[in-house]
Parts: structure tokens; sequence; C-alpha cells
């Protein structure tokens, strides 16, 4: 009787200790991706053309992990559809794509294509990633796709020294006129163009968009009707060079 005691308690000490091993590997795990986007995530094509966005993920934690790729259209057009890729695997939106990332393993081919049609609009697509090991983890990036409206943009050659950076209104309600002047020999080759990136005062890029004009120029913005009021920083960058303007957002 007294041995059968004995092989309980050593059978209940051996599943505490099992238990106990298995919480301490657990809480070794660590789960963790990076996601962002390589293109522009604001880009204008003439209607009938084609949308191209690029992206790439890193599992940057301790474990393998398996992601799941969502994708919708919050704004739709009509005539006009999406695919996204993964890996080799492409899909519709709203039919998920898995990809399984060892430790500091990335995929750079992860890409979304907008194909428009003759109907003059702006698509905006969300491509959301979910870390299956930790569900709790998820990353979203939104891009918007504009066709037959939208940014125009007219440069005339300048002779300023210095980039600057001005929008009217300040505060911003629909519309807006972005006037910038940047000189060919500022920051970069002449070749390389010049991009805006508007961020939120948490330091949160929203979006960004290519200015390829060089000299004095002035841009036509239609501020998208997803982003809300507020207050953000808009940057105009070309190679290591950058201006700041703080924007107001107001309906």
């Amino acid at each position: 009787m007294r041995m059968k005691k004995l092989k309980i308690q050593s059978c209940r000490l051996l599943t505490a200790i099992c238990l106990l091993f298995g919480a301490l590997n657990t809480a070794r795990a660590s789960y963790a991706f990076e996601f962002s986007c390589r293109s522009d995530t604001v880009q204008r094509v003439e209607p009938g053309g084609l949308a191209e966005f690029y992206f790439t993920i890193r599992n940057a934690g301790t474990e393998l992990d398996v992601y799941e790729f969502h994708c919708r259209e919050i704004c739709a057009v009509q005539d006009w559809f999406v695919i996204y890729c993964v890996g080799s695997r492409c899909a519709d939106p709203g039919i998920v794509l898995y990809e399984t990332l060892a430790v500091g393993q990335a995929d750079t081919l992860v890409h979304l294509t907008v194909y428009t049609g003759t109907t003059p609009g702006e698509e905006i697509a969300n491509l959301r990633v979910v870390s299956t090991g930790n569900p709790g983890l998820t990353e979203s990036i939104s891009v918007h796709t504009l066709a037959g409206t939208g940014i125009e943009e007219s440069c005339v050659p300048g002779s300023r020294s210095r980039a600057s950076l001005v929008m009217v209104p300040n505060p911003v309600g629909e519309h807006a006129i972005i006037r910038y002047s940047v000189p060919a020999q500022y920051g970069s080759p002449p070749a390389e163009p010049a991009h805006f990136a508007l961020y939120d005062l948490q330091g949160r890029q929203v979006l960004t968009f290519a200015a390829p004009g060089l000299g004095q120029c002035q841009l036509h913005w239609p501020r998208p009707a997803w982003l809300p009021d507020g207050a953000y920083l808009l940057r105009l960058a070309r190679g290591a060079q950058s201006v700041w303007l703080k924007v107001i957002l107001k309906k």
C-alpha cells in the first residue's frame, strides 16, 4: 500500500515537473514580425493601367511561425479588380493565404496589384498579417490607387538653393495645394525623385506618394477620405535631405 502511494506521488511530481518545463518553454518563446511596404502607398496611374505594391515580412521572433494574410477592398471601383500574392501563391481579396518563416527569415515576394478599368476613381485595398503563433500580433497596411482623378503636378525650373514646402489651405479640408521647391542639386543625383510622407504625431507613417518633379512645383492633393482629422507632419525628402511641415486636417 505504501509503495502504491509512493508511485502515485512520483507520477504527480513528474507531471508537475513536465508542466513546469512546458510553461518555461512557452514563456521563452517569443513571436514577433516586421511588415512593411516598399512601394509608395499612394499611386496614380492612367485609366486601364495597373498599380503594384511590394511588401516585406520578416520573422523577428525566436520561434518558427506561420502567418495568415488577409486582403480586402475598403473602397472598390466598378470594373477594377485586385489580386495579391504571397510567395508563389496568388488569390482574390477575401481568400486567406499562408506563409511559414523560420527565425530571421524574410519574404520579399509579397505583392498586391490593382488593375484599373475605364472608370475613374480611387481604390483602397488593405493587407493584414496575423501571427498564428500569437494571434494577438497583427499588422495591416492600406494602399491607394488613383486613376483619372487626384494628384496633378506642374513644375518650372527654379533658382532656389534650398528646399521649401508649403500647403494651402492649412488646415486642410478635402483638397489642398502643395507648393514645394526642390533644387536639382538638392540631396541626390538629378535622376532620383523626391518623395512625400505623412506621419501622425506618434511618428507612424500613414501614407507616402512620389513627387518626381524638380524645381518650383505645385501639386494638387486630394485628402484621402479615410484619413481622420488631426495634426500631422508632412515630410518632403530627396536622398538624405528633407524638409518638414506641420499640417492640420479638419473637415
